[in-house]
């Protein structure tokens, strides 16, 4: 299915510019993150490691690593949660970037290829080994349920479960699923990054638009220009960068 082409109030041309942060950003950085703070998330090529500024552009915290993480989550900055699929493990670090949980997944999961955590108790596991979709307290260590899924899982970029429904990023492709199987929506992106979850709105991020999916499967661009290099999200505000420097922007309705 094509994306959309249709005229929406709700326009990207109204973009302005709120705040430019004192941050310059390399060209070794992979991904940026922002909370709802406005706390930045920097994570790093060339040495693994992760940068924490506040909202003034202070360096507040970092933290390096042996392999590469993924940045699932700082929409809670006092618990937030990396994932390694070549280690094969969580860790949740502080506000100050301090380890302060592990989770082994080679001991309860096949081959883990991409997790979604719900809350502070549990989290969702795509298995691509056994193709299954697993809800698991870690907390309890114990697996909640489990919903088969007869397909390839291991081209699974992120992935989010919520009322039912299983949304599913693939570098080309976004994707709806009922937790059953029966398949609901599908459409063709370009480099598809993460999705993120604000109230009862699925938002997918690609390397310059954020598009919004509605549940009258309406699928349509909020954030995008030609420049922006990484675009990303909070609760409110939309974030990107441009050449080495990162902007902070509202839309007007």
């Amino acid at each position: 299915m094509k994306r959309l082409s249709l005229i929406f109030t709700f326009i990207c041309a109204t973009l302005f510019a709120q705040k430019e942060f004192p941050i310059i950003i390399k060209d070794s950085v992979r991904d940026v993150l922002i909370d709802d703070y406005e706390n930045i998330y920097v994570y790093r090529n060339t040495d693994l490691s992760i940068l924490k500024y506040d909202s003034l552009g202070h360096k507040k915290a970092q933290v390096m690593f042996p392999q590469p993480f993924k940045i699932q989550s700082v929409e809670n900055p006092l618990n937030i949660f990396l994932f390694s699929e070549n280690g094969q493990e969580i860790k949740i670090l502080d506000q100050n970037l301090n380890e302060i949980q592990y989770l082994n997944l080679y001991q309860k999961f096949g081959h883990v290829k991409a997790v979604y955590s719900q809350d502070l108790q549990f989290i969702w596991v795509l298995d691509s080994a056994r193709k299954q979709l697993i809800q698991y307290n870690y907390r309890e260590d114990k697996i909640i349920n489990i919903f088969p899924f007869d397909m390839d899982l291991s081209t699974v970029v992120d992935f989010i479960v919520y009322q039912n429904q299983l949304y599913i990023l693939r570098e080309n492709c976004f994707s709806v699923y009922e937790l059953k199987g029966a398949h609901k929506y599908s459409i063709d992106i370009e480099n598809g990054k993460r999705l993120r979850r604000v109230n009862d709105k699925i938002y997918v991020i690609e390397q310059n638009t954020i598009s919004l999916y509605t549940p009258a499967q309406l699928f349509y661009p909020v954030f995008s220009k030609e420049n922006f290099i990484i675009v990303e999200k909070n609760s409110n505000q939309f974030l990107a960068l441009i050449e080495d420097k990162l902007y902070l922007y509202g839309i007007e309705k």
